[in-house]
């Protein structure tokens, strides 16, 4: 599948609600072409980001380049491109489940914590810590 594609099936298809099967398929295909297709998505479509199976269909990789991706939309908060419809804490639950299979993201989520700002980027990454709940993640917290 190329982004091309998928591009040609947005322009053909009124509402973007009707690619929730696209994202679906792409959260179950195999390699690391599918990331980067959700990835090319986000970036090109927007609209899709706020969707709640886009966000599952990342989260359901399961890789730490999915937990990366996750972390980045967030974090970013960019206009248009935002997670807005979806809870912080159902966030961060996704992303320690992600952190236990994938340990070298404790250093990821600790540097981003330190460098958000206020909003909804820097309440997830504090759900995230909290439910983390080891010494660094607590003196994190606490210096904040």
């Amino acid at each position: 599948m190329t982004i091309e594609g998928v591009q040609l099936v947005v322009g053909a298809l009124p509402y973007p609600q009707h690619l929730e099967r696209v994202v679906s398929a792409l959260a179950d295909a195999p390699g690391e072409d599918a990331e980067r297709v959700l990835r090319d998505l986000m970036e090109r479509h927007p609209q899709l980001v706020s969707r709640h199976d886009w966000l599952r269909a990342i989260i359901k990789r399961g890789t730490r380049s999915a937990a990366i991706m996750l972390m980045d939309l967030v974090a970013n908060e960019r206009a248009g491109a935002r997670a807005d419809q979806c809870d912080p804490y159902w966030m961060a639950c996704e992303l320690v489940a992600l952190i236990q299979r994938h340990p070298d993201l404790r250093a990821e989520v600790m540097r981003r914590y330190e460098t958000a700002g206020n909003g909804r980027g820097q309440a997830m990454f504090e759900h995230v810590l909290a439910e983390l709940g080891d010494a660094d993640a607590v003196l994190a917290l606490v210096r904040a």
